[in-house]
Formats: structure tokens, C-alpha cells, sequence
């Protein structure tokens, strides 16, 4: 069994901001670190902090909101490999 650790790690955001967390916890890697940056730099996260040492590592992500509007509301999965319709 296969497991997508970045759709994952956006449903566990999406999920926190429908439930007005202001910040959540997720274990850390370096390819979720290098998504949760470019989601900072988007604007849909407000900071990311990496938290813990050697064996348990988190990352904390701080949402981002427009007033009590989460930025991230809706999220789709595309594969690449799914074939574009014409």
C-alpha cells in the first residue's frame, strides 16, 4: 500500500482550517518542508516553524486566514498522469 504523504499533509490543512485551528502539527520531511515554504509564499499558510530533534520531528504550520475565511477552503488531487480529455 502506497501512501501520498503531501495530499495527506493538505487534507490534514484543509481539514484545520474548516475547523478554525489557527496552527497544526505534522510530521516532518524535507519535500513537505519545501511544499509547506512555497504555501507561505503563496499566502495560504502565515509561517512554518520545524519543532523537535533527531527522532521526532514535527513541522508547525500557522494558517493563514481573510478574517475568519480560511485561505485554503477546497483542495483537488490531479495526477500527472491522468490523460486530459479533449
Amino acid at each position: 500500500m502506497m501512501n501520498d504523504s503531501i495530499s495527506d499533509m493538505i487534507i490534514q490543512i484543509k481539514n484545520a482550517a474548516r475547523a478554525s485551528k489557527p496552527s497544526l502539527s505534522i510530521p516532518f520531511s524535507k519535500f513537505k518542508m519545501a511544499v509547506a515554504e512555497t504555501l507561505v509564499k503563496e499566502g495560504f499558510l502565515k509561517s512554518i516553524s520545524k519543532k523537535g530533534k533527531k527522532v521526532v520531528k514535527l513541522l508547525e504550520l500557522e494558517l493563514a486566514y481573510d478574517g475568519k475565511t480560511p485561505k485554503i477552503h477546497d483542495v483537488m488531487r490531479i495526477s500527472k498522469r491522468q490523460k486530459m480529455r479533449t
